[in-house]
């Protein structure tokens, strides 16, 4: 029977795995790519790991009247403002950057998001009068709006 020579080696392949380690290259091909690919999930990780998390939330559309959509989502994200736990509701924008709550992970900022602006609020009571009920459903437009993003997103540099 004739020995096996696979393409770029100079010694047969043998079906004995711990021939391998006397290759004469120290480890087979097949061990050194699975160390390197061990090393870039491993850097891939510990990019992760320095990764934060902003909850944003759309502009405003500039339209103010009933029925017409009062956040603009399609807009870059860049124009898009920063949670902060310390912002005034009345005030807009919420807070700039330098002054969001970042995130470690984004399940964390999901979470709260979740809290502050939830998916299945409870109805607006009757006794809130119009004006309180348009301001509520404002805030609820907003937060169904509101995302997640990690720090490094590329679009956050769109003009």
């Amino acid at each position: 029977m004739v020995p096996v020579v696979a393409e770029g080696r100079r010694q047969p392949l043998h079906s004995d795995h711990n021939y391998r380690a006397d290759s004469g290259r120290g480890s087979d091909l097949l061990f050194r790519n699975l160390e390197t690919t061990k090393i870039v999930k491993l850097l891939h990780a510990t990019a992760l790991a320095l990764v934060g998390w902003y909850m944003i939330i759309p502009p405003s559309s500039g339209i103010r009247r009933p029925g017409y959509p009062r956040t603009n989502p399609a807009a870059p994200l860049s124009r898009w403002s920063f949670y902060n736990e310390s912002w005034d509701h009345d005030a807009w924008p919420p807070a700039d950057r330098a002054h969001a709550k970042e995130f470690d992970l984004k399940a964390a900022c999901e979470a709260k998001k979740e809290k502050v602006y939830p998916a299945h609020p409870p109805p607006i009571p009757r006794t809130a009068g119009g004006d309180m009920t348009e301001r509520i459903e404002t805030y609820r437009e907003f937060g169904s709006h509101t995302i997640c993003v990690s720090s490094g997103d590329p679009r956050f540099k769109e003009k």
